[in-house]
């Protein structure tokens, strides 16, 4: 800060010292344009899977089926958060400046929000699904007596927000029963559509189900919570990265998800998007300053500028609700190279990648005495997610055998009090042919033996 006096604005200096940062923000930064001397598509441009699964970071003999939990990374992805970390900690204020201030944070927000498919304005980054579902429930304002809609699979961060919502504001949470394995997509339309009564004011749904990978039929559903004025929210945790879609087309007010899962970026992160005329329903529920809430300051007078210096060219949710991005920029920024690698494999490829391996898994399953499946065997309401049972096997136990014994990770995912207790796979672009027969091998060699121990 040589040269710096007395008459120098803070702001006017840090915008100053931002010039020529732009260029070198995105993209550039991430280092994700390194590859592997293998190419990762063939002649005839399809991808080499076995050549996309070694650009991710993992022990070696360790066989990853929980990208339902947290993802693996990227190589390049993880050398780009250590290279942020370094430079953030080497010089803050540089590093503050040239990824905070000016375009570069709104290049950011625009490049993510394309991705998922919003508009720029209507996209908070924040660190998952959690914070994102807890935004949203502490925020919007309920009545004493009106109704929150959900249902028994929501994951506990999709939930329980709710719960502490309605504890405060004396409304109700009711959770409509949905059956595993779901028949079609009908069924789960019309157990949830009679559910909804005179006083249901919020309707929160799952894009895919954590517990059983059910993918719901979340634009109908979203189209008739619209025709009767109720808001709906989507947690698809589990959605980006697995599945491909656009926010804008399945007509949600609110969409929360991981950006940490299924599209592999650093953990603790995730994205908000709430569309632009819902945004003055909902709160902020952590606050520096009256952007995007009030227009006056602390002391009453209506300022010329953003209650933070350096957002006021942020897009409006991120002014609003992403007062902690700044906080984790060495794992956001290096979200972009997950980014990168998606749209260049192409999400309609690793779409159809996770379901082939899928559909390999579930064949197997088929095969094993004892093995029940309770995800749907319609393939419209699944992807890369597979919930199953081998009979007289404990799950938990199966579980740990895998992994002490076998290297496998895994999922179980218990709801006692609805009666839904599974193992859960899931298949993404990082797993193989071979990983899947080879757990396939492991659970019929348990299921003969009819023990997990």
């Amino acid at each position: 800060m040589s040269g710096l006096t007395p008459k120098h604005d803070r702001r006017q200096w840090l915008v100053a010292s931002s010039i020529g940062a732009v260029g070198a923000m995105i993209g550039g930064s991430t280092g994700t344009h390194a590859q592997s001397a293998k190419p990762l598509f063939s002649p005839a441009g399809d991808p080499d899977w076995k050549a996309v699964a070694a650009q991710y970071a993992v022990d070696e003999g360790l066989t990853y089926f929980n990208a339902g939990t947290c993802g693996l990374s990227l190589k390049t992805v993880v050398e780009a958060e250590c290279r942020n970390r370094d430079a953030i900690s080497r010089d803050f204020i540089k590093f503050f400046v040239e990824h905070y201030f000016g375009e570069p944070p709104v290049r950011l927000v625009e490049r993510i929000a394309s991705f998922v498919g919003a508009p720029a304005d209507d996209v908070a980054i924040v660190s998952g699904s959690t914070e994102a579902m807890n935004i949203v429930a502490s925020g919007l304002d309920l009545a004493e007596g009106d109704e929150v809609l959900t249902t028994t699979h929501e994951h506990q961060a999709g939930i329980y927000p709710w719960l502490l919502a309605a504890k405060r504001r004396r409304c109700t949470v009711r959770q409509v029963p949905l059956p595993s394995p779901a028949k079609s997509a009908a069924e789960i339309l019309e157990r949830i559509s009679s559910a909804i009564g005179p006083k249901t004011r919020v309707l929160s749904i799952c894009h895919v189900n954590y517990t059983d990978g059910v993918i719901l039929p979340v634009k109908q559903l979203c189209a008739l919570a619209r025709q009767r004025g109720i808001v709906s929210v989507v947690d698809g945790a589990q959605a980006v990265g697995m599945i491909d879609l656009r926010i804008a087309d399945i007509g949600c007010d609110v969409y929360a998800t991981s950006l940490h899962k299924w599209l592999g970026s650093p953990y603790g992160t995730g994205l908000l998007a709430i569309r632009r005329d819902v945004q003055d329903r909902i709160w902020p529920s952590v606050v520096e300053g009256f952007d995007g809430w009030d227009t006056v300051d602390r002391y009453g007078n209506k300022p010329s500028g953003p209650g933070r210096d350096f957002v006021g060219k942020w897009p409006a949710a991120m002014q609003k609700y992403a007062w902690g991005v700044a906080y984790f920029g060495p794992l956001i920024w290096a979200a972009l190279g997950a980014v990168e690698f998606h749209e260049k494999i192409g999400p309609a490829r690793i779409e159809a990648r996770t379901r082939e391996l899928t559909t390999r898994l579930r064949r197997g399953l088929a095969d094993i005495p004892g093995a029940t499946l309770l995800t749907p065997e319609d393939p419209t309401l699944w992807a890369g997610m597979t919930s199953f049972k081998l009979q007289g096997i404990a799950t938990r136990p199966l579980n740990t055998a895998l992994n002490r014994e076998h290297r496998m990770v895994i999922r179980t995912v218990t709801h006692g009090a609805i009666g839904f207790d599974a193992n859960r796979v899931c298949t993404h672009i990082f797993n193989t042919e071979e990983q899947v027969d080879r757990l396939l091998g492991v659970l019929t060699d348990r299921a003969r033996r009819g023990s997990t121990t």
